[in-house]
């Protein structure tokens, strides 16, 4: 689960990159339309999923598999519903949170709610990817319930706190930094959170991500709506303020996990 969270998470560092590249380049050569430029990475990347697309192929067994037994440990007690309830709650607050502030975050940096400008918000958006993918990589590399019981509580409220710390600065260096090291702590409650609700009841599982998937979307829908028009009314100059709310989120999830 880990890795597959860590491999999700490196896209998140070219992405930020290539977007400051594109950038540049419309720049250096502003007769040509971005959208052109912009279409030129999108184009590459269908042309590699049509060619995974043909060379894949699937296992041609009808077999049905297993059911893998559940791990040892505390995650394997089945959870009530109301504890499973709780889970994809924390959950789809994670989600909307890390979305919201991801969204926001390059806008509030190039803004002028800060007098001196000194980071690129594309590399502080990958250096915050990459406090992820390190993160994530060190969780795949601990025991199975290593710790769960505090990685679902202390990331949030810890994390949470850094970036509030680095927002209510008022330095655009300050709030990158925080915000960076506010993402190392709370990459580690997702999985923690996931790995909890996977092994307390596998039947109801599916489910659970279907549920989670809605919430974390409808979630980050209202959020980041909030956020705009909270932006809107506060202006150029107060646009930081915004990120108070997506700070102060992460701080109810260890709330919802305690």
């Amino acid at each position: 689960l880990s890795l597959s969270l860590v491999a999700m998470s490196l896209t998140g560092i070219a992405v930020p990159l290539l977007a400051e590249g594109l950038l540049h380049l419309h720049r250096a050569h502003p007769a040509v339309r971005f959208g052109t430029i912009l279409h030129v990475p999108f184009a590459a990347v269908a042309v590699l999923l049509a060619g995974a697309v043909v060379l894949y192929r699937p296992g041609k067994s009808l077999a049905r598999p297993k059911p893998a037994p559940l791990p040892a440990g505390p995650a394997s007690r089945r959870l009530h519903v109301p504890g499973a309830m709780l889970l994809v709650g924390a959950l789809a607050v994670h989600g909307m949170c890390d979305t919201a502030a991801m969204l926001w975050m390059p806008r509030v940096l190039g803004s002028s709610s800060y007098l001196h400008r000194p980071l690129p918000p594309g590399v502080v958006t990958a250096a915050f990817s990459l406090a992820y993918v390190l993160a994530r990589g060190l969780l795949s590399l601990l025991p199975e319930h290593f710790g769960r019981r505090v990685m679902i509580v202390a990331p949030g409220a810890v994390g949470g706190a850094l970036f509030l710390a680095g927002v209510l600065s008022r330095s655009q260096s300050a709030t990158a930094v925080c915000y960076v090291l506010g993402g190392f702590c709370w990459s580690f409650e997702f999985p923690a959170i996931l790995s909890t609700l996977a092994g307390g009841d596998g039947r109801r599982f599916g489910s659970s991500l279907g549920m989670l998937s809605v919430g974390a979307g409808l979630g980050t829908f209202a959020l980041a709506n909030v956020m705009g028009l909270l932006a809107k009314s506060l202006g150029e100059s107060s646009l930081w303020m915004v990120m108070i709310l997506p700070a102060c989120g992460f701080a109810l999830v260890s709330l919802i996990g305690a």
